[in-house]
């Protein structure tokens, strides 16, 4: 079965409380309604909150599995909607594990290709981001959850 995509989202920059100060992000996508244009430089009506380090013609979309939706719900005890992760596309049955940087996917109308692999050497830990080291649930759902919390 090919891969779909499951929710187009798109965030707005707001500023949030963080460790006694305010944070801009944009790392709160909502799912669309209706078609989104796709340019160079990502989805209309998207924004980012740093763009040096986010956005651009390397790192126009952001896209995520929904096979892992399941397993963070039930994790964190609660239903997520889609966009949760920050993400512009959530697709079906497509995990990081099997795509390459070079790989190239059709969106509707629009053919997206894989340019970066990861935002690890761009993200600066509590400055831009949240970094997790890979497999480990709970500092994940931790750094989820004082994400959701705002």
């Amino acid at each position: 079965m090919p891969t779909t995509v499951l929710s187009v989202c798109r965030g707005r920059v707001k500023e949030v409380p963080h460790e006694g100060g305010l944070l801009r992000t944009a790392i709160f996508k909502e799912p669309a309604r209706g078609p989104v244009r796709v340019t160079r430089l990502g989805l209309e009506g998207d924004a980012q909150a740093d763009a040096r380090l986010h956005g651009g013609p390397e790192q126009a979309l952001l896209a995520y599995s929904g096979t892992h939706y399941p397993h963070w719900s039930a994790f964190l005890g609660r239903a997520l909607e889609e966009g949760q992760f920050g993400e512009n596309l959530t697709v079906s049955r497509l995990e990081e594990a099997e795509v390459r940087v070079g790989d190239s996917f059709r969106c509707g109308t629009a053919v997206v290709a894989i340019d970066v692999g990861g935002l690890r050497y761009t993200v600066v830990h509590r400055e831009t981001g949240l970094l997790v080291p890979a497999q480990d649930e709970r500092a994940f759902a931790s750094a989820l959850a004082l994400l959701l919390a705002y």
